[in-house]
Order: structure tokens, then C-alpha cells, then sequence
């Protein structure tokens, strides 16, 4: 039969056009040391490969790895991207019927794991930046504010940075919902490069977050679907995480996205990755 999707995307690839959408690698091949292995690497949870719903072998070492350069208490890998590890975070610290208060203009998967987890809803608006012609960021006394209005708000979830990278006081609103013993998830899709340069704004991790969510393919140079689930805070029960990435995550993860991910984050630490980001930056 005819291949009409590798076709048309070999004829994409070969029209020169600079890309300015995900995913970060650009169509490069930078820091992708393992792909001429692919094959030997597509595996499944055996004799050696550990597995990623019970880790304790080279995927726990690999994250402990990754954890330690992101200054998190633990971190995953997620098998459906970025809004499956939403999903699964708000599943960790919430239960059916709660009430979570989220940033109105959030991506849909936080309003898709509310559904998904029976939550109920309560919004916070952002403000507008007439100037840029964008929604900003969150105030912190919004915040403040309806979490006073309503005492049984479990989590707050905060997009840091947003889609056009509006960064709001993360750090205030860490310090208001935690005065008040709520949770902090924050959908950090867009940052997972904020914590590999001080020029960059501070990590959600360094801020307080109790939960954060990391896209590795939109600014790292990782393959597309490849996301990390990290904890930030003692707060967070990270046995009960695992019960939910059994629930919500298929149990045949992909090998090579994992490894993706690992050479992503190895290759931002790396002398190379270090020098690249302060070109970028320049």
C-alpha cells in the first residue's frame, strides 16, 4: 500500500522551511546519540529494562539523574505527553468531588483532567496586557482571594510560563496556597529549559511548586509526545502517583521516548548544551 503520512512529511521535510513550531529539536539530530540503535531499543518491560510503573532499576536510575538537575524530590517519565501527566497530577492530590481552582485560560487538559477526576471548578482570570495584545499572567492576590472565598479549594493549578511566555509571581502564589495548606500544580509544559540557565526566570520547582509538568519536545530537543511529571514538595504522596500513573498511563510505555527525554536532559547539562543555551539566549 502507498504511505501518504512518511511521503508527505519526507516532502515537508525537504522544502527547506525554517520551523518555528514544536517540536524544539528543530528537525535536528543534536544530542540524539541513540538513534542508530532505535531498533535495538524499542523494548518492553523485561529481564533488564525495568519498568516505569514500578521502577527500580535503569528507568529509577535515569530519573534520579533527571530529578537531581531539575532540584526535584522525584520525577517521572509520562506516557501520553504533557496532558497525561496533568491529568495524572491532579488525580495524586485531589479525590472525586473536590474543588480546584484554575487559571481560566489554562490548556483544555486541565480543564479535560477535572472531567477525568470529578473535580469541581473554580477560575481565576489573568490579566490583560493591552500593550502585547495578551492575556498575562495570575496576581497573586487573586488568588489569595478566592481561596478566602472558599476554604475547601484543594489545589491550585497555574500555567507557568504561558503558551506566549508570561511568567506570573509563582513564588507569592507558592507562599498563599501553601499558608493555607492547598496544593500547587503548576503546567510548566512550556519551561522544562528554565531550570539550565540563571538567565532564564526561575524554575516552578525552585519556587515552590508541589507538582510540575514538563513537555521535554517543546524546548528541549526531544522527540514529540515526551513529557516529565516532577515533585517538589515532601507534600506529595509519591506512592500514591503511582497508583495513579497505573490508572491513567498505558502499561507499554515507549522505551525510545524515555530515552529521548534522558538524552534531552543530558545534552542541557552537557558542555555542548550549555554553550548552545547561552547562544540562544545571546
Amino acid at each position: 500500500m502507498k504511505t501518504p503520512i512518511y511521503t508527505r512529511l519526507k516532502e515537508l521535510s525537504e522544502q527547506g522551511t525554517i520551523r518555528f513550531h514544536m517540536p524544539g529539536h528543530k528537525q535536528k539530530d543534536t544530542g540524539m546519540y541513540f538513534l542508530k540503535d532505535l531498533p535495538k531499543i524499542d523494548v518492553t518491560e523485561t529481564f533488564g529494562t525495568d519498568n516505569l510503573q514500578h521502577p527500580d532499576g535503569v528507568i529509577a536510575e535515569s530519573l534520579r539523574l533527571i530529578a537531581k538537575e531539575y532540584g526535584a524530590r522525584y520525577s517521572v517519565f509520562t506516557a501520553n505527553s504533557s496532558s497525561g501527566a496533568m491529568h495524572i497530577a491532579l488525580a495524586t492530590v485531589t479525590k472525586p468531588g473536590d474543588t480546584i481552582l484554575i487559571q481560566r485560560n489554562c490548556h483544555k487538559c486541565v480543564y479535560n483532567g477535572s472531567i477525568l477526576n470529578a473535580l469541581d471548578v473554580e477560575y481565576v482570570y489573568p490579566k490583560y496586557e493591552a500593550d502585547a495584545h495578551v492575556l498575562g499572567g495570575v496576581s497573586p492576590r487573586d488568588v489569595e482571594a478566592a481561596l478566602d472565598r472558599n476554604p475547601k479549594i484543594k489545589a491550585v493549578v497555574i500555567t507557568y510560563p504561558t503558551y506566549f511566555g508570561i511568567c506570573s509571581n509563582l513564588g507569592e502564589i507558592a507562599r498563599i496556597v501553601h499558608e493555607r495548606g492547598k496544593f500547587l500544580v503548576v503546567d510548566a509544559a512550556h519551561g522544562p529549559h528554565f531550570a539550565f540557565s540563571d538567565e532564564f526566570p526561575k524554575s516552578a520547582i525552585s519556587l515552590g511548586a508541589d507538582l510540575v509538568v514538563h513537555s521535554a519536545h517543546k524546548t528541549l530537543n526531544a522527540f514529540t509526545q515526551t513529557s516529565m511529571l516532577h515533585v517538589g514538595t515532601d507534600r506529595v504522596d509519591i506512592k500514591h502517583l503511582h497508583k495513579m500513573m497505573n490508572t491513567f498511563q498505558t502499561t507499554s510505555p515507549s522505551y525510545i521516548f524515555m530515552q529521548s527525554v534522558e538524552a534531552a536532559v543530558a545534552y542541557m547539562v552537557s558542555d555542548e548544551g550549555r554553550a548552545a543555551t547561552k547562544k540562544h539566549i545571546e
